[in-house]
C-alpha cells in the first residue's frame, strides 16, 4: 500500500505538467499568429492591382485566399509592344501652330484624299509628303483667317465669290438634265460639246505629256477650240500645278493630263452656258451655298488666294535687268530642234513592205501621191513639214534622231496603220536673239517676282501662327 504523501506528490506533478503544456501551446499559437499577420501584411502591401493580375484561389484546407500568377506569352508581349509603337507613330505630331496640330495619322488621311484610289502610296517620297503636309497647314491657316473675319473685305475674296458661284452653278448644271431626251449627265455633256462645236487639235494634243518641260512661249497652243473659247497647254499645266500629286511618276502621263484637259473643256463650256442663263447669279444669292463652296475653293487654291491679298508689281523691267537675266539663262531661250519629213501611210503591212522596196529618194513624192491614205499630205508628195521630235511615236523618234537627210526609214507601225518616213530636212536648236526673247524675259522675271512674293506671304502667315513643320518626322 502506497503512502498517502505519494498520491499528493503525483497529483501535484500532473497539475504542473498540464499547466506547462498549456503555456507551450499558447506560445506556439502566438508565434503562428504573428507569422500569419506578417504574411497578410506583405500580401496587402502588394495591392489590389496584384489581385487583378494574378487572380485568387481558395486554399482547400483553410479556405484562405491564395495569390496565383497568370503567365503572359512572349508573342502577346511583342504584340502589345508593337501596338503601342504603332499608336505612338500615328499620334506623333508632324506640324503645329497656334490653334491647330496635325499628326502622322492626319497626314495619312489627307494623302488618302488627294491620291486617286488606283494610285499606290509608295509612289510618294518624303518631299511629296512634305508638300501635302504644308498644304494641310496653309489650308488650316486660311481657314482660321476666314473664320476670324480678317479677309472679309479683301478684294481677292470678293472676286472669288463670283468664281465660287459659277463653280456651284456648273455642278448643279451637270447634276441633272433639264431636257427630257437626255438620260444622263454623260449625254448632256456630249450634247453640250456638240452644240459648242468643239474641235480637237491632234497635233497639239500629242505634245501634252511634254508641257512640264516645254518653254513658256510654246504653251499658248490650243488643244481644244470651241465657240467662245479654247483650252490651251498653258491652261492644262496650270490646272496640273494646282493638283497636289507626286512628281516624276505615272501621274505625269499623257492619259492623266488628257483627263485634266477634258475636264477643263467641259467646265469652260458649262461656265459659258450658265452665264448665259444667269444661273450663277441665282446661286450667288444663296450666300450659304456660295460661302461654303468659296471657303473650300479658297483653301484648295490657297497660293492664289495668298497672292490675291497683296498686289503683284506690274512695273516694266529695265533693259539692264532683262539683259542680265537673258545672259544668265540662255538655255531657257533656245529654239527646239526640228525634223522635216514626208510620209506614206498604208493600212496593210505587207503592201507597205512591198512598196518600201520600190522607193527611192527621187520617186518618194510620186509614190506618196499615188498610194498614201493621208490624202492631205499625199497631195503635197507626203510632206508633213517641220515637226518636233516629240511629235513621233517612240520607235520612229529613236530612229529619226540619228537619221541623215534623204534617209527613208523601214516600215513603222502607227496605231492600226503602217507608215514609211523620209527625212527631208533638219533645223538644229539655237539661241533666240535678245530682241525676239524680250516678252519671254518679261514673263520669266514676273514669274520670279511672283514666287518671291508668294514665299514672303507664306512665311509671314506661318510666323503669325507660329508654325512648326517637323520634316524629320515625315517619312
Amino acid at each position: 500500500m502506497m503512502p498517502k504523501n505519494f498520491y499528493i506528490i503525483a497529483i501535484l506533478f500532473l497539475l504542473i505538467s498540464f499547466n506547462y503544456g498549456l503555456a507551450q501551446e499558447k506560445g506556439t499559437s502566438e508565434v503562428r499568429a504573428d507569422e500569419a499577420k506578417n504574411a497578410a501584411g506583405e500580401q496587402i502591401s502588394a495591392g489590389d492591382a496584384s489581385k487583378a493580375v494574378t487572380g485568387e484561389s481558395k486554399n482547400m484546407s483553410t479556405g484562405a485566399a491564395v495569390s496565383k500568377e497568370v503567365p503572359v506569352s512572349e508573342e502577346e508581349k511583342q504584340k502589345s509592344l508593337k501596338e503601342k509603337s504603332e499608336d505612338a507613330v500615328a499620334n506623333e505630331v508632324i506640324a503645329e501652330g497656334t490653334g491647330f496640330k496635325f499628326t502622322s495619322n492626319d497626314l495619312s488621311n489627307k494623302i488618302g484624299e488627294v491620291l486617286p484610289p488606283a494610285v499606290p502610296r509608295f509612289v510618294l517620297n518624303a518631299d511629296d509628303k512634305y508638300k501635302i503636309a504644308e498644304d494641310m497647314v496653309m489650308q488650316k491657316i486660311i481657314s482660321l483667317e476666314l473664320s476670324s473675319g480678317a479677309v472679309s473685305s479683301n478684294a481677292a475674296y470678293k472676286e472669288k465669290i463670283d468664281s465660287a458661284a459659277k463653280e456651284e452653278a456648273v455642278k448643279q448644271f451637270f447634276k441633272g438634265s433639264g431636257d427630257k431626251d437626255l438620260s444622263s449627265g454623260a449625254d448632256k455633256i456630249k450634247k453640250l460639246l456638240n452644240d459648242y462645236q468643239v474641235k480637237t487639235n491632234e497635233a497639239v494634243l500629242i505634245k501634252i505629256d511634254k508641257i512640264l518641260t516645254m518653254p513658256e512661249k510654246d504653251l499658248n497652243e490650243a488643244v481644244f477650240n470651241f465657240n467662245g473659247g479654247a483650252v490651251t497647254l498653258k491652261n492644262i499645266k496650270e490646272e496640273y500645278n494646282n493638283t497636289p500629286v507626286p512628281s516624276g511618276n505615272q501621274l505625269n502621263s499623257a492619259e492623266f493630263l488628257k483627263s485634266i484637259a477634258y475636264n477643263l473643256l467641259c467646265n469652260k463650256v458649262a461656265e459659258i452656258e450658265v452665264s448665259k442663263s444667269g444661273a450663277h447669279n441665282t446661286v450667288k444669292a444663296d450666300k450659304s451655298s456660295v460661302s461654303s463652296n468659296l471657303d473650300s475653293k479658297v483653301k484648295e487654291n490657297w497660293r492664289e488666294f495668298v497672292m490675291g491679298m497683296s498686289e503683284v508689281s506690274s512695273e516694266k523691267y529695265s533693259d539692264k535687268a532683262k539683259k542680265d537675266y537673258y545672259n544668265k539663262n540662255k538655255e531657257n531661250f533656245m529654239t527646239d530642234s526640228k525634223i522635216k519629213v514626208s510620209h506614206i501611210l498604208l493600212n496593210d503591212e505587207t503592201s507597205a513592205n512591198q512598196l518600201f522596196k520600190q522607193l527611192t529618194s527621187k520617186n518618194f513624192a510620186d509614190m506618196a501621191r499615188k498610194y498614201s491614205m493621208d490624202t492631205v499630205s499625199a497631195s503635197l508628195g507626203g510632206d508633213l513639214g517641220f515637226l518636233l521630235p516629240g511629235s513621233f511615236m517612240p520607235d520612229a523618234a529613236g530612229r529619226l534622231a540619228t537619221a541623215e537627210v534623204g534617209t527613208i526609214l523601214p516600215v513603222l507601225k502607227n496605231g492600226n496603220n503602217f507608215e514609211i518616213i523620209k527625212v527631208t530636212g533638219r533645223e538644229e536648236a539655237k539661241v533666240i536673239s535678245y530682241s525676239a526673247a524680250s516678252s519671254s524675259i518679261d514673263n520669266a522675271l514676273s514669274k520670279d517676282d511672283y514666287e518671291k512674293k508668294l514665299n514672303e506671304k507664306i512665311q509671314a502667315l506661318k510666323n503669325k501662327y507660329n508654325v512648326l513643320i517637323y520634316k524629320d518626322r515625315i517619312k
